[in-house]
């Protein structure tokens, strides 16, 4: 082979792995595929909207992100359940029963989704915001920090 036709071969085996890289092709896997077309030096955001809270934190660190949190009011209760939340909560005489009456009176808090939004390019080590659903009058506590 002569050289003109060995730089001609090597140019399109690169160009191949480039294409194969680009489009999640030659066996790689969708996050693969999604982190290299991603600038250099940054990640994409990963899509969390719909985990449990600590699932989100645990995603943003995977990915290298420095994880916070912000609630977001989502709904209100009527003032009929308000009433029936405080004298379900007058009543309970242990932890384990005002736990009880918390979880069956207020909505489990939902991911939202992250600023910036999933798919964004950011640099590693930023921070990213979980937005968190949450009903009015309700307190919130989750720890975004990375192990």
């Amino acid at each position: 082979m002569s050289g003109r036709a060995r730089a001609a071969a090597v140019v399109a085996v690169v160009a191949l792995a480039a294409a194969l890289a680009g489009c999640g092709g030659g066996g790689g896997s969708t996050t693969a595929a999604t982190s290299t077309s991603a600038p250099r030096g940054q990640v994409q955001v990963p899509a969390t909207a719909g985990l449990q809270p600590e699932a989100a934190v645990a995603a943003l660190c995977r990915a290298g992100f420095r994880p916070a949190a912000r609630g977001e009011v989502i709904g209100e209760a009527s003032p009929a359940r308000q009433r029936a939340l405080a004298k379900a909560l007058s009543a309970a005489t242990t932890p384990a029963e005002r736990e009880a009456v918390l979880r069956r009176f207020v909505p489990p808090v939902r991911v939202l989704g992250t600023d910036p939004a999933a798919g964004t390019s950011v640099g590693t080590g930023a921070t990213v915001v979980i937005r968190l659903g949450v009903q009015r009058g309700t307190s919130v506590a989750v720890r975004p920090t990375c192990p």
